[in-house]
Protein backbone atom coordinates (compact mmCIF):
# COMPACT_ATOMS: atom_id res chain seq x y z
CA UNK A 1 0.00 0.00 0.00
CA UNK A 2 1.52 3.85 -1.09
CA UNK A 3 -0.12 6.17 1.08
CA UNK A 4 0.40 10.02 0.84
CA UNK A 5 -0.72 12.70 2.98
CA UNK A 6 1.49 15.93 1.51
CA UNK A 7 1.78 18.14 3.96
CA UNK A 8 -0.16 17.49 7.22
CA UNK A 9 1.27 17.84 10.25
CA UNK A 10 0.68 18.40 13.96
CA UNK A 11 -2.57 16.99 15.60
CA UNK A 12 -3.60 15.83 12.39
CA UNK A 13 -0.63 14.18 11.51
CA UNK A 14 -0.29 12.27 14.95
CA UNK A 15 -3.93 11.26 14.23
CA UNK A 16 -3.23 9.84 10.45
CA UNK A 17 -0.24 7.96 11.95
CA UNK A 18 -2.45 6.16 14.74
CA UNK A 19 -4.78 5.16 11.91
CA UNK A 20 -1.89 3.62 9.96
CA UNK A 21 -0.79 2.29 12.30
CA UNK A 22 -3.74 0.94 13.23
CA UNK A 23 -4.23 -0.69 9.42
CA UNK A 24 -0.62 -1.78 9.68
CA UNK A 25 -1.90 -3.74 12.73
CA UNK A 26 -4.76 -5.55 10.61
CA UNK A 27 -2.98 -6.02 7.20
CA UNK A 28 0.25 -8.09 5.67
CA UNK A 29 0.68 -6.27 2.70
CA UNK A 30 3.72 -3.90 3.43
CA UNK A 31 2.91 -0.45 3.59
CA UNK A 32 5.30 2.78 2.03
CA UNK A 33 4.16 6.84 3.26
CA UNK A 34 4.65 9.66 1.06
CA UNK A 35 5.22 12.59 3.26
CA UNK A 36 6.66 16.05 3.11
CA UNK A 37 5.83 17.82 6.23
CA UNK A 38 8.77 19.48 8.00
CA UNK A 39 9.91 16.65 10.11
CA UNK A 40 9.57 19.94 13.24
CA UNK A 41 5.96 20.28 12.90
CA UNK A 42 5.89 16.24 12.30
CA UNK A 43 7.91 14.51 14.30
CA UNK A 44 5.65 13.02 16.51
CA UNK A 45 3.64 11.53 13.68
CA UNK A 46 7.00 9.97 12.13
CA UNK A 47 7.91 8.51 15.41
CA UNK A 48 4.86 6.81 15.63
CA UNK A 49 5.15 4.64 12.20
CA UNK A 50 9.14 3.98 12.74
CA UNK A 51 8.31 2.56 15.88
CA UNK A 52 5.96 -0.47 14.55
CA UNK A 53 8.41 -0.33 11.00
CA UNK A 54 6.10 1.74 8.63
CA UNK A 55 8.79 3.99 6.54
CA UNK A 56 8.48 7.50 5.51
CA UNK A 57 9.44 9.27 1.99
CA UNK A 58 9.90 12.32 1.13
CA UNK A 59 8.32 11.83 -1.85
CA UNK A 60 5.80 9.03 -3.85
CA UNK A 61 8.76 8.16 -6.38
CA UNK A 62 10.41 6.67 -3.45
CA UNK A 63 7.70 5.36 -1.96
CA UNK A 64 6.72 3.42 -5.13
CA UNK A 65 10.12 2.63 -5.55
CA UNK A 66 10.61 0.90 -1.98
CA UNK A 67 7.38 -0.73 -3.10
CA UNK A 68 8.81 -2.13 -6.45
CA UNK A 69 11.93 -3.63 -4.76
CA UNK A 70 9.84 -5.44 -1.85
CA UNK A 71 7.34 -6.76 -5.43
CA UNK A 72 10.41 -7.78 -6.98
CA UNK A 73 11.99 -9.60 -3.86
CA UNK A 74 14.98 -7.13 -3.91
CA UNK A 75 15.71 -4.67 -0.73
CA UNK A 76 15.44 -1.68 -1.10
CA UNK A 77 18.59 0.57 -1.21
CA UNK A 78 17.72 2.61 1.61
CA UNK A 79 14.16 3.71 3.65
CA UNK A 80 15.47 6.59 5.31
CA UNK A 81 13.01 8.56 7.07
CA UNK A 82 11.99 11.86 6.26
CA UNK A 83 13.36 13.39 9.44
CA UNK A 84 16.73 11.53 8.34
CA UNK A 85 17.26 12.65 4.85
CA UNK A 86 19.81 15.59 4.11
CA UNK A 87 18.28 19.00 3.81
CA UNK A 88 19.45 21.97 1.53
CA UNK A 89 21.59 23.93 3.63
CA UNK A 90 23.69 27.49 2.72
CA UNK A 91 26.85 26.08 1.32
CA UNK A 92 30.21 26.87 -0.06
CA UNK A 93 32.80 26.11 -2.60
CA UNK A 94 35.56 23.87 -2.56
CA UNK A 95 38.82 24.24 -4.65
CA UNK A 96 39.39 21.12 -6.72
CA UNK A 97 42.05 19.55 -4.84
CA UNK A 98 39.83 20.03 -1.43
CA UNK A 99 36.45 18.46 -3.15
CA UNK A 100 38.33 15.49 -4.49
CA UNK A 101 38.27 13.45 -1.14
CA UNK A 102 34.11 13.23 -1.53
CA UNK A 103 35.02 10.61 -4.24
CA UNK A 104 36.70 8.31 -1.66
CA UNK A 105 34.57 4.88 -1.41
CA UNK A 106 32.26 6.15 -5.09
CA UNK A 107 33.81 4.30 -7.02
CA UNK A 108 35.36 7.01 -8.82
CA UNK A 109 39.34 7.40 -9.48
CA UNK A 110 40.90 10.75 -9.06
CA UNK A 111 44.20 11.55 -11.65
CA UNK A 112 47.17 11.73 -10.31
CA UNK A 113 47.88 15.37 -9.05
CA UNK A 114 50.18 17.54 -7.15
CA UNK A 115 49.22 21.34 -5.64
CA UNK A 116 52.05 23.68 -6.10
CA UNK A 117 52.95 27.42 -5.73
CA UNK A 118 56.19 27.78 -7.97
CA UNK A 119 57.30 26.98 -11.28
CA UNK A 120 60.23 24.71 -10.14
CA UNK A 121 57.43 22.51 -8.17
CA UNK A 122 54.85 22.76 -11.26
CA UNK A 123 57.53 21.04 -13.47
CA UNK A 124 58.79 18.27 -10.31
CA UNK A 125 55.07 17.85 -10.01
CA UNK A 126 54.73 17.15 -13.83
CA UNK A 127 57.91 14.96 -13.95
CA UNK A 128 55.97 12.92 -10.68
CA UNK A 129 53.06 12.15 -12.67
CA UNK A 130 54.09 12.08 -15.88
CA UNK A 131 53.76 13.76 -18.75
CA UNK A 132 51.22 14.96 -20.47
CA UNK A 133 49.96 17.23 -17.95
CA UNK A 134 47.08 19.61 -17.37
CA UNK A 135 47.42 23.09 -15.79
CA UNK A 136 44.65 24.46 -13.24
CA UNK A 137 43.80 27.40 -10.85
CA UNK A 138 42.84 26.17 -7.60
CA UNK A 139 40.28 28.13 -6.34
CA UNK A 140 37.43 28.04 -3.48
CA UNK A 141 35.82 31.57 -5.31
CA UNK A 142 36.23 30.32 -8.74
CA UNK A 143 33.84 27.20 -10.30
CA UNK A 144 33.89 28.12 -13.79
CA UNK A 145 38.00 28.27 -14.04
CA UNK A 146 38.17 27.70 -17.78
CA UNK A 147 36.58 30.69 -18.92
CA UNK A 148 39.00 32.76 -17.28
CA UNK A 149 41.78 30.73 -19.32
CA UNK A 150 42.47 28.85 -15.94
CA UNK A 151 43.20 25.43 -17.43
CA UNK A 152 45.32 24.29 -20.10
CA UNK A 153 46.00 20.50 -21.39
CA UNK A 154 48.08 18.47 -23.23
CA UNK A 155 51.70 20.33 -21.51
CA UNK A 156 54.11 17.92 -22.65
CA UNK A 157 57.53 19.77 -21.76
CA UNK A 158 59.23 21.27 -18.45
CA UNK A 159 59.11 24.85 -20.69
CA UNK A 160 55.24 24.47 -21.51
CA UNK A 161 54.30 24.18 -17.62
CA UNK A 162 56.53 26.67 -16.73
CA UNK A 163 54.29 29.01 -18.94
CA UNK A 164 51.47 27.74 -18.36
CA UNK A 165 52.11 27.98 -14.56
CA UNK A 166 53.16 31.50 -14.69
CA UNK A 167 49.87 32.24 -16.24
CA UNK A 168 47.68 30.68 -14.50
CA UNK A 169 49.20 31.85 -11.19
CA UNK A 170 49.00 35.37 -12.07
CA UNK A 171 44.83 35.34 -12.56
CA UNK A 172 43.62 35.35 -9.33
CA UNK A 173 45.27 39.42 -8.69
CA UNK A 174 44.40 40.29 -12.30
CA UNK A 175 40.76 39.81 -10.73
CA UNK A 176 38.24 42.89 -9.77
CA UNK A 177 38.61 42.20 -6.74
CA UNK A 178 41.36 40.71 -6.51
CA UNK A 179 41.31 37.04 -5.05
CA UNK A 180 43.91 34.89 -3.01
CA UNK A 181 45.90 32.68 -4.21
CA UNK A 182 45.82 29.01 -3.74
CA UNK A 183 47.80 27.18 -6.29
CA UNK A 184 47.94 25.43 -8.97
CA UNK A 185 47.25 22.07 -9.72
CA UNK A 186 48.90 20.03 -11.86
CA UNK A 187 47.51 16.59 -12.89
CA UNK A 188 48.04 13.75 -15.32
CA UNK A 189 46.27 14.13 -18.75
CA UNK A 190 43.73 11.31 -19.44
CA UNK A 191 43.66 9.91 -22.67
CA UNK A 192 41.27 7.22 -24.11
CA UNK A 193 38.22 7.55 -22.11
CA UNK A 194 34.61 8.08 -23.04
CA UNK A 195 33.42 11.52 -21.28
CA UNK A 196 30.25 11.95 -19.23
CA UNK A 197 29.16 13.81 -17.05
CA UNK A 198 27.95 12.93 -13.02
CA UNK A 199 26.87 14.97 -10.81
CA UNK A 200 24.36 15.28 -7.93
CA UNK A 201 22.82 17.65 -5.41
CA UNK A 202 20.41 17.93 -2.68
CA UNK A 203 17.22 19.56 -5.07
CA UNK A 204 14.92 22.02 -2.44
CA UNK A 205 11.83 20.51 -3.82
CA UNK A 206 13.21 16.71 -4.57
CA UNK A 207 15.99 16.19 -2.01
CA UNK A 208 18.75 13.87 -3.12
CA UNK A 209 19.33 13.83 -6.88
CA UNK A 210 22.15 12.34 -8.83
CA UNK A 211 22.19 12.66 -12.62
CA UNK A 212 24.67 11.67 -15.96
CA UNK A 213 24.69 12.64 -19.46
CA UNK A 214 27.32 13.28 -22.35
CA UNK A 215 30.12 15.43 -20.69
CA UNK A 216 32.92 17.53 -21.69
CA UNK A 217 32.38 20.42 -23.73
CA UNK A 218 29.04 18.66 -24.88
CA UNK A 219 27.55 18.60 -21.47
CA UNK A 220 25.34 21.84 -21.81
CA UNK A 221 25.24 22.25 -25.51
CA UNK A 222 23.56 18.45 -26.11
CA UNK A 223 21.78 18.33 -22.30
CA UNK A 224 21.35 14.71 -22.81
CA UNK A 225 20.97 13.41 -19.36
CA UNK A 226 19.23 11.38 -17.09
CA UNK A 227 18.28 12.15 -13.46
CA UNK A 228 17.03 9.90 -10.74
CA UNK A 229 16.28 10.49 -7.12
CA UNK A 230 19.14 9.27 -4.80
CA UNK A 231 20.36 6.65 -3.54
CA UNK A 232 19.94 4.02 -6.33
CA UNK A 233 21.68 0.70 -6.83
CA UNK A 234 23.61 -0.44 -10.01
CA UNK A 235 20.59 -1.78 -11.94
CA UNK A 236 18.86 1.71 -11.50
CA UNK A 237 22.17 3.32 -12.65
CA UNK A 238 22.19 1.01 -15.73
CA UNK A 239 18.59 2.12 -16.80
CA UNK A 240 19.75 5.51 -16.38
CA UNK A 241 22.43 5.25 -18.31
CA UNK A 242 20.00 3.65 -21.28
CA UNK A 243 17.79 6.60 -21.43
CA UNK A 244 20.93 8.59 -22.87
CA UNK A 245 22.39 9.21 -25.93
CA UNK A 246 25.83 9.13 -24.75
CA UNK A 247 25.54 5.01 -23.98
CA UNK A 248 25.33 4.21 -27.72
CA UNK A 249 29.12 5.81 -27.61
CA UNK A 250 29.47 3.86 -24.00
CA UNK A 251 28.58 0.90 -25.57
CA UNK A 252 30.74 0.87 -28.94
CA UNK A 253 29.99 2.34 -32.11
CA UNK A 254 31.88 3.22 -35.36
CA UNK A 255 35.12 1.79 -33.88
CA UNK A 256 35.37 3.57 -30.91
CA UNK A 257 34.64 1.39 -27.53
CA UNK A 258 32.87 -0.39 -26.02
CA UNK A 259 33.73 1.31 -22.01
CA UNK A 260 33.56 0.36 -18.69
CA UNK A 261 29.65 0.95 -18.50
CA UNK A 262 29.92 -1.44 -15.52
CA UNK A 263 32.27 1.04 -13.62
CA UNK A 264 30.04 3.55 -14.67
CA UNK A 265 26.82 2.06 -12.78
CA UNK A 266 28.91 1.59 -9.77
CA UNK A 267 29.89 4.96 -10.00
CA UNK A 268 26.53 6.44 -10.14
CA UNK A 269 25.39 4.45 -7.80
CA UNK A 270 28.02 5.34 -5.24
CA UNK A 271 27.81 8.74 -5.75
CA UNK A 272 23.87 8.77 -5.46
CA UNK A 273 24.65 6.82 -1.71
CA UNK A 274 26.99 9.75 -0.75
CA UNK A 275 25.00 12.83 -1.65
CA UNK A 276 22.05 10.77 0.32
CA UNK A 277 24.33 10.42 3.20
CA UNK A 278 22.47 12.38 5.90
CA UNK A 279 25.62 12.86 8.16
CA UNK A 280 27.29 14.25 5.93
CA UNK A 281 28.18 18.02 4.88
CA UNK A 282 27.95 17.45 0.94
CA UNK A 283 25.34 19.51 -1.09
CA UNK A 284 26.37 19.73 -4.54
CA UNK A 285 28.99 17.68 -6.88
CA UNK A 286 29.80 17.48 -10.62
CA UNK A 287 32.51 15.75 -12.37
CA UNK A 288 32.80 16.76 -15.81
CA UNK A 289 34.31 15.14 -17.44
CA UNK A 290 34.11 12.39 -16.54
CA UNK A 291 36.47 9.75 -18.14
CA UNK A 292 34.91 6.27 -18.65
CA UNK A 293 37.62 4.24 -19.85
CA UNK A 294 38.23 0.74 -21.99
CA UNK A 295 36.82 -2.38 -20.33
CA UNK A 296 37.76 -3.26 -16.86
CA UNK A 297 39.76 -0.22 -16.08
CA UNK A 298 36.97 1.97 -14.12
CA UNK A 299 36.25 5.73 -14.11
CA UNK A 300 38.53 8.93 -13.73
CA UNK A 301 37.57 12.69 -12.37
CA UNK A 302 38.87 15.22 -14.68
CA UNK A 303 37.59 18.08 -13.09
CA UNK A 304 36.02 18.04 -10.08
CA UNK A 305 33.44 21.12 -8.61
CA UNK A 306 32.04 20.49 -5.56
CA UNK A 307 29.87 22.86 -2.47
CA UNK A 308 29.62 21.32 0.90
CA UNK A 309 27.12 22.99 3.97
CA UNK A 310 28.52 25.30 5.95
CA UNK A 311 29.67 24.55 9.38
CA UNK A 312 29.34 26.85 12.46
CA UNK A 313 32.92 26.25 12.64
CA UNK A 314 33.37 27.76 9.58
CA UNK A 315 34.89 31.09 8.61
Amino acid sequence: LALTFAGASGKAGVAIAEAVCALHADTDLPIAISWNAPASHNGAAYETLQAVGVPVYQTPARAIRALAAVWTGRRPVSAPAISALPKTRPARLLSEAAGKPFLTDTGITAAPEAVVHTSRDAIRAAVHVGYPVVAKLLSSSIDHKSELGGVMVGLGTAAEVDRAFTAIAAIPQSLQPALPSEGVLIQKMVQGGAEVILGARIDPTFGPVVMVGAGGIYAEVFEDVAFRIAPIDVDEAARMMAETKVSRILNGTRGKGPFDVTALAEAIAGLSRRIADPSGRLQEIEINPLFVMPPGEGVIAGDCVVRIAEDAGDT
